[in-house]
């Protein structure tokens, strides 16, 4: 390797111009969202620096949630932040929306029976202890994980959705064409929180970090709730919009 250029004698010049070469690449999208950046010993050959530059340049970036890291893996570019609108087209179903169905794809964690806690079963509006079906899937937005969505519905209600609600299948079009249910209101609330260490190694977060916690049921036209839903977000990957009317309604 190339002897490292004096980085006593010039650090900034140095750290910026590699910070600012790899910012160039994200926004022309010569490096697109989800994609990984050359390791730490390929930069220092590319740019003809030390590792200790090369670290400052990436943390840089990092720092202004241009990049992240996945432990084991490497670093990636974060996808862009998404405005979510209020309504299921654009919150909950974005694998439908124009905006983001060519950004956002789903996988699933895992699948299985369980008994309803208390807060489950208060949503669902059901006996606690009785037993529903969960389907936990990752949602990536420009191939980076961004949020942990977790559905719960009765088996009586939602017959089959474990075979059913596949990585990239949509929920609402399964209600609406698989099972035929007009749907009527919905219920949001969103709340603050901070990432835990199986979410924050899910969503190549960091523990402690702060998300977005949404939980949403939607109901049918007999006010009989179809499910019940958590998804956290990552607080840097997403944002929330409301319209609200004079008489304090939502748009």
């Amino acid at each position: 390797m190339p002897a490292a250029k004096d980085e006593l004698t010039q650090p900034e010049l140095l750290y910026q111009t590699v910070e600012n070469d790899i910012l160039k690449k994200i926004v022309s999208g010569e490096l697109p969202g989800g994609s990984q950046i050359p390791t730490e010993t390929e930069l220092c050959k590319q740019y003809k620096v030390s590792r200790i530059t090369v670290r400052r340049a990436v943390q840089n970036l990092i720092d202004q949630n241009l990049l992240y890291r996945l432990r084991g893996k490497g670093t990636f570019v974060n996808p862009s932040k998404l405005t979510l609108k209020r309504g299921t087209s654009t919150i909950f179903n974005l694998s439908s929306d124009p905006q983001y169905g060519d950004k956002t794809t789903k996988s699933i964690l895992e699948t299985g029976l369980i008994k309803a806690d208390a807060h489950i079963a208060r949503e669902l509006k059901i006996d606690n202890g009785t037993v529903v079906q969960r389907v936990a899937r990752l949602v990536y937005i420009e191939n980076a994980p961004c949020a942990i969505d977790t559905i719960y519905a009765t088996q009586g209600t939602l017959p089959g959705l474990l075979e059913l609600l596949t990585d990239n299948a949509s929920l609402f079009d399964l209600i609406a064409n698989h099972y035929s249910i007009a749907t009527g209101i919905e219920k949001l609330k969103i709340t603050a929180g901070i990432a835990g260490l199986q979410e924050a190694n899910l969503l190549g977060y960091i523990v402690g970090a702060p998300v977005s916690v949404v939980e949403h049921v939607t109901y049918a036209c007999n006010e009989m709730p179809l499910h019940y839903s958590k998804t956290v977000w990552r607080a840097d990957a997403s944002s929330f919009e409301f319209s609200i009317s004079k008489d304090g309604r939502l748009l």
